[in-house]
């Protein structure tokens, strides 16, 4: 799709009277076409592989080539000339390295914010979310779509003000406030009344707001309002859905992102939908390769499905980024000519379970070097010597090598460093980074994401995109630091969720 390509010499020989009939009428515009060169955005697809590095996109594209036959579509899109390429600084204002509820908020509100909190100042100050102007302001319908829970950061930076990324609970009963249209996602222990602490229903309050509720795989279907809660908590790795017999019918991402298009494809005044494979963030904390690169091939196909409605629309834009990077897993030389690396992508097909899902029902098995090898080799179909064993048995124990190294200081660590020697794929460590991270739009309105940016000047060009004016109130890093220090330490839930393998 897009501009014909037009050489000089054919223009040259057309003639100056003759370019409009000979050349540029050899090719009928269709109407989706000739919207898109009006340069018209109606509706928006944000797309966020939550904690991808840049290597990571090679990665997949590795795996891709050699094991299914087929190449990454992102980096295809990276390689056309219609589809502009940026970069993004993603820092917070409280550090060089962000994480996803700071990241997410410098697009959901234009304003750079502290780690762990949402849309909102140091001061207390709330600010008014990307969702709410588009939906107020520009009349357009709004979608949510995660692998994670829907309460998620990075989700709800699109649309809430929040003083806790943590407080999850509350996220739920502010989306039904702000009347987002879809979402889909995770995370029934947020909205069950059985579940929640005050026992309140939210299930029965967004059915009364007319949204249509899905709380099984089979029960979700397009609806113009739709809750789609998949699961009590995240939604589970691809590796796991492709190989769990019970988890086989659980739609892809790919799926997801066609159920809310579907959704939301007839708003009159458009849409915008932020799409986030999440899980890849979580498979970078844990050290996880097969869980990292099997979301990333997810995502990757998720893209594809929105770009190719996209195409035939005419009037979307397609942005597809991270929020940061993470771990920054690479594949190392190996060999003699480091002729042994190509292998280690070789390894992926015989992976068959993520470390969460092996730790939640194979734990029993990690109780010796043998026991621990033998999981090993059945659900990563990899055998490990003798050292390797007891390397990767060392970090269930009390004497963790590692725990004096704060970045490699999890029980899994050497684990993933045993399996390095088979993989070939190291990792910087288990959390977050400063990177720049890629971006790519496809679309009309594309050429503003051009070059590297600051994360936080997103909100303004996507504003831009539909003639909307707005900007919320900022804050210096010393004025946001003195209310900072007046405040309590973070609450639990958010040290605990930077301290474990989910960030």
């Amino acid at each position: 799709m897009g501009d014909q390509s037009v050489s000089r010499r054919t223009i040259l020989g057309a003639g100056a009277a003759g370019i409009t009939a000979g050349v540029l009428g050899l090719t009928k515009l269709s109407s989706a076409e000739a919207r898109a060169r009006a340069g018209r955005v109606k509706n928006i697809i944000f797309m966020v592989s939550d904690g991808m590095s840049p290597g990571v996109l090679m990665l997949s594209d590795h795996y891709l080539e050699r094991i299914e036959g087929r190449r990454s579509f992102w980096r295809g899109l990276m390689s056309d000339p219609t589809v502009t390429q940026g970069l993004q600084d993603t820092r917070s204002i409280s550090s060089l390295v962000t994480d996803s509820s700071a990241a997410s908020s410098a697009w959901g509100s234009g304003q750079r914010i502290w780690n762990g909190q949402i849309n909102i100042l140091a001061d207390g100050t709330s600010l008014r979310p990307l969702y709410d102007v588009m939906k107020r302001d520009g009349k357009m319908r709004t979608g949510l779509v995660t692998t994670a829970t829907i309460t998620h950061a990075t989700p709800a930076g699109f649309s809430v003000s929040m003083r806790s990324r943590g407080s999850e609970a509350v996220i739920a009963e502010e989306y039904l406030k702000a009347e987002i249209d879809v979402l889909i996602g995770g995370g029934d222990s947020f909205f069950d009344s059985g579940k929640r602490g005050d026992k309140r229903d939210l299930y029965g309050e967004f059915r009364k707001a007319g949204y249509t509720v899905a709380r099984t795989p089979g029960e979700l279907k397009a609806a113009p309002k739709l809750l789609g809660i998949l699961a009590s908590g995240h939604l589970p790795y691809e590796v796991d859905r492709r190989h769990r017999e019970n988890l086989k019918d659980f739609p892809s991402l790919a799926e997801l992102t066609r159920v809310a298009i579907d959704s939301l494809r007839d708003a009159p005044n458009g849409f915008i939908l932020q799409i986030e494979g999440a899980r890849v963030d979580h498979a970078a904390h844990a050290n996880d390769f097969a869980g990292l690169l099997l979301d990333q091939v997810a995502f990757d196909d998720a893209v594809r499905a929105a770009v190719e409605f996209a195409r035939h629309d005419g009037e979307t834009l397609v942005i597809v980024t991270s929020d940061h990077a993470n771990a920054n897993p690479g594949l190392l030389g190996a060999g003699g000519g480091y002729f042994n690396s190509t292998a280690g992508i070789d390894t992926v097909p015989k992976m068959t379970a993520s470390y969460e899902w092996m730790m939640a029902n194979d734990s029993a098995a990690v109780t010796s070097a043998e026991g621990l090898a033998s999981l090993i080799e059945t659900r990563l179909g990899i055998q490990l010597t003798a050292r390797e064993r007891e390397l990767a048995l060392s970090g269930f124990g009390p004497n963790h090598p590692l725990r004096g190294v704060e970045q490699y200081d999890m029980r899994q660590s050497p684990l993933s460093l045993a399996l390095s020697n088979h993989t070939h794929i190291c990792w910087s460590g288990r959390q977050h980074t400063s990177d720049l991270v890629l971006l790519s739009a496809v679309g009309p309105g594309r050429e503003l994401f051009a070059g590297v940016i600051d994360n936080c000047s997103v909100f303004e060009r996507l504003l831009s995109l539909r003639e909307i004016e707005f900007k919320n109130p900022g804050m210096s890093f010393e004025e946001a630091q003195k209310h900072q220090r007046r405040r309590a330490a973070l609450d639990r839930s958010v040290q605990a969720h930077w301290m474990g393998t989910v960030a």
